[in-house]
């Protein structure tokens, strides 16, 4: 994992712990920037895996046999950083949607909240 990516996990990773076990420890606007935040390192590496898409499928600059070795082991490494970039893309994806279930999830306890003091909620 790169350092953006490391920062940007050990914030998700807080955002989701509450110190008393319950509720939560961040704000929308902060969990709506958390999961923008995500969303752009997911697009980067996107664009990162096309570009690397070009490096895995390079041509020799001659046919003879250095070349074409040579190509063979800038191949390899291109299959490699693809490898890398995919689980990178999907992690990044997978912290957003993280991020934007924990803000469907506050919507719905802001919304329950709500209906329990306009009906005076459980006075007993």
């Amino acid at each position: 994992m790169d350092i953006a990516a490391a920062r940007a996990h050990r914030v998700a990773v807080s955002a989701h712990t509450t110190h008393d076990g319950g509720g939560f420890a961040l704000d929308t606007e902060t969990l709506e920037r958390l999961a923008r935040r995500w969303n752009d390192f997911a697009m980067r590496y996107r664009e990162a895996l096309r570009l690397a898409d070009e490096v895995a499928a390079a041509k020799p600059p001659g046919w003879d046999y250095a070349s074409v070795g040579y190509t063979r082991a800038v191949r390899s490494s291109g299959a490699a950083l693809l490898r890398v970039l995919k689980e990178r893309a999907g992690y990044c994806e997978a912290m957003r949607d993280r991020c934007r279930a924990a803000l469907g999830k506050y919507g719905s306890a802001e919304d329950e909240a709500r209906a329990t003091v306009v009906t005076g909620g459980d006075l007993e």
